[in-house]
């Protein structure tokens, strides 16, 4: 029973419009080496965030405030790496509220 709702939800996922397009911006981004860098600096940098609001550094939402605008200035000369980062926000949010 829960194997039938488990398959039935993963199926409910890949069919799910955020997921295509996570799909095709994760491809996007593989075939062009800058777009691959920032999305893996924004990844690092975003872990880095969170670890640091996690362990109540007071340091904490400076370093985002200063992520968040080299993120957003990088991203602004690169729409590949935008596209990816957003879908992914898009996908993290029909897994957090359901399809």
């Amino acid at each position: 029973m829960n194997y039938d709702k488990a398959h039935d939800l993963a199926h409910a996922m890949r069919e799910s419009e955020e997921y295509k397009e996570l799909m095709q911006a994760q491809e996007a981004v593989k075939a062009d080496a800058e777009a691959t860098a920032l999305v893996r600096t924004f990844m690092a940098q975003q872990m880095q965030w969170e670890y640091a609001r996690l362990s109540g550094t007071p340091e904490a939402d400076e370093l985002q405030k200063i992520n968040v605008s080299r993120i957003s200035a990088g991203k602004a000369g690169c729409p590949k790496a935008a596209r990816i980062i957003t879908a992914q926000c898009d996908f993290w949010r029909i897994q957090m509220i359901g399809v």
